[in-house]
């Protein structure tokens, strides 16, 4: 079997670090310059969203035959994204759990299996795909039994944490915002934020749920598709468009979701990797970026 080579993009710092140790360790990369860099989201997203061979990097064409090397020669190289094994392990005790691959019978078992690491976590997956057909889930777990097998990214929602806007703002137009955390604390911290404003609120985020961030993305891809043709009425096809118009209102009315609407999610960076973040930007590497003197 071919080997591929794979550039890994971790949610977690404390992932990234721990990987980069375990190949500190190995013999034959000692004394590789192994280091840890930054990107943004949106970046390693498109780049992982290129599947099968993967995107080419800077090696050179074949000058007698005009194609790439090979994978395992360097000739293009395939991206992965890791969810963080912490925001799993709370992802498995909050309410929606199947959407992001977590669909043992118990919260304790999902909870337990992401304590052993991703890479119990990536056997196991192994195990459940190949008995998918055997398996007996819920009816939530039926929605979303394309996720067994596989680890989504976990985003956390509370229905009662609202970002309201300010009273010029929102009378001009703004909407309420509906913040979406990628760290579980980080929701924690802002619910006690609001408690001391509010001294009526519980002393926990009630029904705190957990999204898979790519659902989110491609459904507000397809919103996005939607209002474009939203008032379109072809008159060369009147009986299709008609027919598409009373699909999308049914859908509406037959819908199951009660997240929030997707024109209204503000997404809040994790606190811990925005910190990493500048504290790799003020470490830099070392190296001094100086011209040469002429």
């Amino acid at each position: 079997e071919e080997m591929r080579p794979i550039t890994l993009f971790y949610m977690d710092q404390d992932d990234a670090l721990r990987m980069q140790g375990e190949m500190k360790q190995m013999d034959n990369m000692k004394n590789s310059d192994i280091r840890i860099t930054t990107t943004t989201l949106s970046k390693a997203i498109r780049q992982a969203s290129n599947l099968g061979g993967g995107l080419p990097t800077g090696a050179s064409v074949d000058p007698l035959t005009g194609q790439l090397p090979s994978g395992s020669d360097g000739g293009c190289l395939r991206y992965k994204i890791v969810p963080s094994a912490r925001q799993l392990f709370y992802a498995a005790r909050c309410r929606g759990k199947e959407r992001v691959g977590l669909c043992s019978d118990t919260d304790t078992e999902d909870a337990a299996m992401v304590l052993k690491g991703l890479s119990a976590v990536e056997s196991t997956n192994k195990k459940r795909r190949r008995e998918t057909l055997n398996r007996k889930v819920t009816e939530e777990g039926e929605l979303y039994s394309h996720m067994i097998g596989h680890v989504g990214i976990p985003v956390f929602y509370s229905p009662a944490l609202r970002k309201r806007q300010p009273y010029l703002k929102s009378f001009v137009g703004g909407k309420e915002e509906s913040p979406v955390f990628f760290s579980y604390e980080d929701l924690l911290t802002a619910w006690k934020k609001m408690k001391k404003r509010d001294g009526n609120a519980p002393s926990k985020p009630p029904a705190v749920e957990v999204f898979n961030l790519m659902d989110i993305l491609t459904s507000m891809d397809r919103e996005i598709l939607s209002q474009k043709n939203k008032h379109v009425f072809k008159w060369r096809n009147p009986a299709g468009s008609l027919k598409q118009q009373m699909e999308r209102v049914k859908n509406k009315l037959t819908s199951k979701y009660n997240g929030p609407g997707i024109d209204s999610l503000t997404f809040v960076p994790p606190k811990g990797a925005v910190a990493f973040k500048e504290w790799i930007s003020a470490k830099g590497n070392g190296k001094a970026r100086l011209r040469p003197m002429r």
